[in-house]
């Protein structure tokens, strides 16, 4: 009887994963399953920590009552004043309130996936010459 060497049909067939990767592959198709079901909502919690929190108050002015503060709720005045559109007039005071700041790293995330990476280059110089690469010299 020989001992060692190859045997016919022995082992894991060409192409067939490992039970270990077979099992790693079922449980990351499974976490990727659960995310797409909630990427709407992780969008939305990843790009509300990029704006930051911000409060806009409309400060009401008038000889009746004095002063009302008033919080706005409305998403498009609120863009209006972020962006400048929204004037100060005699009566009425603008206020916005940064609770949060937003957040460069998320910020940068959502542009990536949207825009791609940029390209990143490093230029590799030695005393302002050039490093030449090493050819292989098993050729």
């Amino acid at each position: 009887m020989a001992h060692g060497g190859k045997r016919e049909n022995a082992g894991r067939k060409k192409g067939a994963k490992n039970a270990k990767t077979i099992k790693r592959d079922k449980v990351f198709a499974e976490l990727q399953q659960r995310t797409m079901r909630v990427a709407d909502i992780l969008f939305e919690s990843q790009l509300s920590i990029a704006r930051g929190e911000y409060f806009l108050f409309r400060v009401d002015r008038n000889a009746e009552y004095g002063h009302r503060v008033v919080l706005i709720t409305n998403e498009l005045t609120m863009r209006a004043y972020l962006e400048g559109r929204l004037k100060n007039i005699e009566s009425v005071d603008y206020i916005c309130i940064v609770t949060k700041e937003p957040n460069n790293q998320a910020i940068n995330s959502l542009l990536d996936r949207v825009f791609g990476k940029p390209t990143k280059t490093i230029d590799v110089v030695s005393g302002g010459e050039p490093i030449a690469l090493l050819k292989n010299t098993r050729e």
